[in-house]
């Protein structure tokens, strides 16, 4: 029996719709691939995502935002570059001294602090010996006040280190100052964590592997 035209028409036009969906969600992919929020997702207060999101509001994309205009937008890129600047700058201040070495070691007298080789090791063994401790803890701190207070607080705990180590007249010092120091190094949990909670699972690997690869540059600057 010959279906009613009606019908017909039902089932092309259903047929088209689906088609015509298609189309836009290929097209809205293309778009979200070079980081524009084509779907217009907002958050909670409405205010338009600056990247395209998936449906836990994590960002799709990285490269094409990572620079440019979109590089510090609220909050996905200022949360990677936040993460990934306090992470190199921990990094940079516990390996710092390693630099300085040849002054360290040079007599009082001659403006050094005259310490031995033991002694350096020391407060080597100091500065990584708190950092594993720290990052232990880091990770139950990550789960109770968030990524981006327990990175503040992080940084924080570097600041008087860094003043214990700038004015430092022997090796009991050195070595304070470097351990207090080596507690903000685990500031390389806080960066993975919250880059974790920005994007997606399609690419945080990624993500995690630029803002750690980048944190690590502080070690050789």
């Amino acid at each position: 029996e010959t279906p009613p035209p009606f019908h017909s028409q039902m089932v092309s036009a259903v047929a088209q719709l689906g088609k015509a969906e298609e189309e836009v969600d290929a097209l809205h992919a293309q778009l979200e691939a070079r980081g524009v929020n084509s779907r217009g997702t907002q958050d909670v207060f409405g205010r338009k995502f600056a990247v395209p999101v998936d449906g836990e509001h994590k960002s799709l994309c990285l490269g094409p935002v990572l620079f440019g205009r979109g590089m510090l937008k609220q909050p996905h890129m200022r949360a990677f570059w936040a993460a990934t600047f306090g992470f190199f700058c921990t990094f940079f201040a516990v390996f710092a001294p390693a630099a300085l070495i040849t002054w360290i070691k040079e007599p009082q007298a001659q403006g050094g602090l005259g310490l031995t080789a033991e002694e350096l090791s020391t407060a080597g063994a100091a500065a990584v010996g708190t950092t594993v401790g720290m990052r232990f803890l880091t990770g139950p701190l990550c789960d109770k006040y968030g990524a981006r207070k327990t990175m503040a607080f992080l940084l924080l705990t570097a600041l008087p280190g860094l003043v214990v180590l700038a004015t430092a007249q022997g090796a009991d010092q050195f070595t304070a100052g470097r351990a207090l120091i080596g507690l903000s190094l685990a500031s390389f949990v806080t960066c993975q964590v919250w880059c974790s909670q920005m994007f997606t699972k399609s690419i945080v690997g990624t993500v995690n592997a630029t803002a750690g690869g980048w944190g690590n540059l502080g070690g050789g600057v």
